[in-house]
């Protein structure tokens, strides 16, 4: 049973931290790799892992490369329901 537990709570928290994650990518149009690390306070490893697993689900989510680098959400691109804002429920 605790095994079946610690998987369950893994999944928990992989799929909150990409919502997280998803929700950052919203707020402004540029974020390097190493801010979102710290936000999250995950490492930078999971933080590419993460963006992989959205464009997996259809985001697409830009890479700029260099030391400056970082993502950035393409416009357009709709937040699954849970994510959005209020107004949405009402449609």
């Amino acid at each position: 049973m605790s095994q079946t537990r610690f998987i369950l709570v893994g999944m928990a928290t992989t799929t909150s931290r990409l919502l997280n994650l998803l929700s950052l990518l919203q707020t402004r149009r540029d974020w390097p790799g190493a801010v979102l690390a710290e936000r999250l306070e995950i490492s930078h490893r999971t933080v590419r892992r993460d963006i992989d697993r959205l464009r997996e689900m259809g985001y697409r989510i830009r890479t700029t490369m260099g030391p400056d680098g970082g993502y950035r959400l393409d416009a357009g691109t709709e937040l699954p329901l849970c994510c959005s804002t209020t107004s949405r429920w009402s449609r």
